[in-house]
């Protein structure tokens, strides 16, 4: 792939995975961390893990409460699953899951479709500083990821889409990525909404372009913007898709195929509803992410297959 041609399947990448299907005003929170990147935001985010060292270990952060169920949603896990398995094949880094004690399962699930044996950690609501603290030093971490992971606001309260206060369902994993951004390990945020972590980076655009993003509903009244910045931000339609675009650019760069299969992506669904997850938009436990049926994604997933095939 000449230059030119690669410079062009970056681009690629980038709109599509920030496909605005349900029309969230994603372009604009896009277009800010572009302003702010300069290049492809997928380009950036796997040119950084392409240069992470052999056998180093990367944290990945992932699970979204969902109310009145008390669950998670399809939205991230199965993102992750595709993200550890490229580090695996692609890059030989080991992962290790952080997330909520209660979606513990949720985030294992696809994982199993991979064969990937990383562990998922539960990360405690109590002590949250002190347990942060104790990753880092046990893993000792070359980087850490959060996909579709929530992030506080400025006032440390977590929020849904709708404005509500999620904050006693959501751990303070937040406390990981403000400590690797002191100790300068590379942090990478993946979001759809402007609530996750990462999307600090455009809070300001947040707050002006996303509904309750600025003014929430619950009592703290201030927006579910999320204040947690990361060194890259990839922002996305949904954020599986962001995940699986940095995956795309990752197997370009490394001239080997990462990105999994439409069946594979089925499977993942299907393993994530078993164990209790729901789509995060219908509320229901059936194969869909975001309200889009599962063969929207795995059509997606197909495109970046012929892509990288050109």
């Amino acid at each position: 792939m000449t230059s030119s041609a690669f410079e062009n399947f970056s681009e690629a990448i980038d709109r599509l995975v920030c496909l605005d299907l349900a029309s969230r005003n994603v372009t604009k929170l896009y277009d800010a961390a572009r302003a702010i990147s300069k290049n492809p935001l997928c380009f950036r985010a796997a040119s950084r893990l392409a240069e992470l060292p052999k056998n180093s270990t990367v944290l990945v952060a992932t699970g979204f409460t969902i109310l009145p169920n008390q669950t998670g949603e399809t939205d991230g896990p199965s993102g992750c699953a595709v993200f550890a398995n490229a580090l695996s094949e692609g890059l030989g880094i080991n992962t290790v899951f952080l997330s909520d004690p209660h979606l513990v399962k949720i985030v294992q699930a696809p994982l199993k479709v991979f064969g990937l044996e990383s562990p998922v950690i539960a990360f405690p609501f109590e002590n949250p500083k002190e347990f942060a603290e104790e990753i880092i030093t046990q893993y000792k971490p070359s980087a850490l990821v959060a996909v579709e992971r929530p992030g506080w606001n400025i006032k440390g309260i977590y929020h849904n889409m709708r404005g509500i206060d999620i904050s006693n369902f959501t751990a303070k994993i937040d406390f990981l990525f403000e400590m690797a951004q002191e100790n300068k390990i590379l942090t990478i945020g993946i979001g759809d909404g402007g609530n996750e972590i990462g999307m600090g980076n455009v809070e300001e655009t947040v707050r002006e372009a996303i509904q309750f993003g600025e003014k929430c509903i619950c009592p703290c009244q201030s927006g579910i913007a999320s204040s947690v910045k990361t060194d890259e931000l990839v922002v996305a339609g949904v954020s599986n898709w962001g995940a699986y675009g940095v995956v795309t650019m990752l197997s370009a760069l490394l001239k080997q195929n990462l990105i999994h299969s439409d069946v594979v992506e089925e499977n993942m669904t299907r393993a994530m509803v078993d164990a209790g997850a729901v789509d995060g938009i219908t509320k229901k436990p059936e194969l869909s992410v975001d309200g889009l049926p599962v063969t929207i994604h795995g059509g997606l997933v197909n495109l970046f297959q012929k892509l990288l095939r050109l």
